[in-house]
């Protein structure tokens, strides 16, 4: 409607955070908690869920020594030294009582369906380790954001997953033996301007030696 007032859309600084050894805790149970646990244990993460009547997955992986699961309701005194919590449950009391106790120690909290409550947001994100692209629409328009991600898993397929291994490889390679980060991004320009992708994509198996060789620069070593 001409006229109506635009309410803000909250602006959210994109990260990646390194959760490597680092306490993450789960506040809920069923399908949701243990895919967001097994999400934190895949990014290293010391994962606890706390939830009444856990999965049988989940009591799996906690015999495997990947997660501690605890067959609770959650109560003030279990976010103590978190670094990251995810809360799933529907109640508005826990959900208010779990930010709180976030906050004050310091954690980042999401609660599920409550960006009020929430200090992040968890985009989507088309995975091709060490390639990983992430989406978000700030929470207004969910829906976009999971029709680009499947745009963009479909544009960029497991073949970027290796060569982006490559890139890294042949970068090294290139660090130590080229004279400067110059010759490095002409090296690496010429590279991602190549078909190397195409060329994985239809099965042939690249070095990064070979491709070092096929793209480095010229350089005079003042030989």
């Amino acid at each position: 409607m001409e006229g109506a007032r635009k309410e803000a859309v909250k602006r959210y600084y994109p990260a990646f955070l390194d959760l490597e050894g680092r306490t993450a805790v789960v506040i809920g149970s069923g399908p949701a908690a243990e895919r967001k646990a097994r999400q934190l244990v895949r990014y290293g993460a010391d994962v606890t869920v706390i939830g009444v009547d856990p999965s049988d997955s989940l009591i799996e992986a906690e015999s495997d020594g990947h997660v501690v699961v605890e067959d609770r309701d959650y109560v003030r005194g279990d976010l103590a030294g978190a670094t990251l919590v995810v809360c799933l449950v529907d109640d508005p009391e826990t959900q208010q009582a779990v930010f709180g106790e976030a906050h004050s120690e310091g954690a980042l909290v999401t609660v599920a369906d409550n960006p009020a409550l929430s200090s992040f947001i968890v985009p989507g994100v088309v995975h091709r380790e060490p390639l990983q692209i992430a989406i978000s629409t700030g929470g207004v328009a969910p829906q976009l954001a999971k029709r680009v991600r499947r745009r963009l898993s479909g544009q960029f397929g497991p073949a970027w997953s290796i060569f982006a291994r490559l890139v890294g490889e042949v970068r090294a390679i290139g660090m130590e033996r080229l004279p400067d980060a110059e010759a490095v991004d002409v090296l690496l320009e010429a590279l991602l301007d190549s078909d190397a992708v195409e060329r994985i994509e239809s099965g042939e198996e690249l070095s990064a030696e070979a491709l070092y060789e096929a793209y480095a620069p010229e350089v005079d070593h003042g030989r």
